[in-house]
């Protein structure tokens, strides 16, 4: 979904905070998924330093999780 061009990396931006906020804290791998693209969008538009908290959010929930160590590195 995000694999495209730099202008519609803002957009999926909007729209993963949009689904995040709706997402049940229970249900922590899909959390961690929209994170994980979430983090992907913002290094596709070259913030770094954000997708790097995104990606330790994914830390903070699990920190087991492949896709947040992936993510930082």
């Amino acid at each position: 979904m995000i694999e495209c061009k730099n202008e519609e990396y803002a957009n999926a931006l909007n729209i993963f905070d949009s689904v995040i906020g709706k997402i049940s804290t229970d249900d922590t791998d899909f959390r961690n998924l929209i994170y994980h693209y979430k983090g992907r969008a913002q290094t596709g538009l070259e913030n770094y330093d954000d997708a790097y908290l995104t990606f330790s959010k994914i830390l903070h929930i699990n920190s087991k999780e492949p896709l947040g160590y992936e993510g930082r590195g």
